[in-house]
């Protein structure tokens, strides 16, 4: 009986490790797929339009730069501001032309390496 029970356990494990390895490869192609083509934005669903993230410390702002993302959101027609819940503010729709110019606007407020995924 215990050798039944062994070789479902075995069964599993290839199973879910199966899986898994999809799981990390579709990943990788994601990425690797963002950080080709978004040269610091972050590709949204919808495969076309990128997202700039600025992180907000601590949740903490001054008015000055509030108005400089509104700004820069205004300029660029950006799609909308999202104040996400992992303190940062995401300037959602870019075009992947606009972004470099997005990015160099905000300077460093919007350095690739603060996003979540760079």
């Amino acid at each position: 009986m215990r050798r039944d029970t062994g070789r479902k356990h075995q069964a599993k494990r290839k199973e879910t490790r199966g899986i898994k390895e999809r799981i990390s490869k579709n990943s990788r192609v994601v990425k690797n797929k963002m950080a080709d083509n978004s040269r610091g934005g972050i590709l949204q669903r919808d495969g076309k339009t990128y997202a700039v993230v600025i992180r907000i410390p601590a949740g903490i702002i001054i008015p000055d730069v509030l108005e400089k993302i509104a700004k820069v959101g205004r300029k660029y027609s950006v799609t909308m501001l999202k104040i996400t819940s992992g303190q940062r503010i995401a300037l959602v729709g870019l075009e992947s032309y606009t972004v470099r110019m997005v990015i160099g606007e905000l300077g460093p407020l919007a350095k690739p390496e603060t996003a979540p995924f760079a």
